[in-house]
């Protein structure tokens, strides 16, 4: 099953430095510590990236890319179901870190290439 998680360009310089989830900043007061947030549809994914509530105004505007990864690479004892969500089985967490290298963007619903390849990230819209 393929995963999305976004994030502001802003940060994805850290991403392809430390990896997902190594330096943590969240988007939300009740979101976990420790934790990467996925969905399973990659506009839910930007969806959730809109409407975050601690993001200053630079970071917000710098644009929103999706990222994807093969959940095949990630630890499964370490994929929960997002307790925030309780309708619908859509968002998922996973405490650790992906590595870059996993990473693929995510540009209108399609994979446009490896996060670390890319020369130019484009945005998900």
């Amino acid at each position: 099953m393929i995963l999305y998680h976004a994030t502001f360009r802003k940060r994805l310089k850290s991403i392809k430095e430390y990896g997902l989830g190594a330096k943590q900043l969240k988007n939300w007061d009740f979101s976990e510590t420790g934790v990467v947030y996925f969905t399973t549809d990659p506009y839910t994914a930007e969806s959730f990236c809109e409407c975050a509530d601690n993001v200053s105004e630079s970071v917000y505007e710098s644009g929103i890319v999706v990222l994807a990864v093969d959940s095949r690479v990630l630890h499964n004892k370490n994929i929960k179901r997002d307790g925030n969500i309780h309708d619908e089985l859509i968002s998922f967490t996973y405490k650790g870190v992906v590595d870059p290298r996993y990473l693929y963007v995510v540009c209108k619903g399609e994979l446009v290439g490896k996060l670390v390849d890319l020369k130019r990230v484009p945005s998900h819209s």
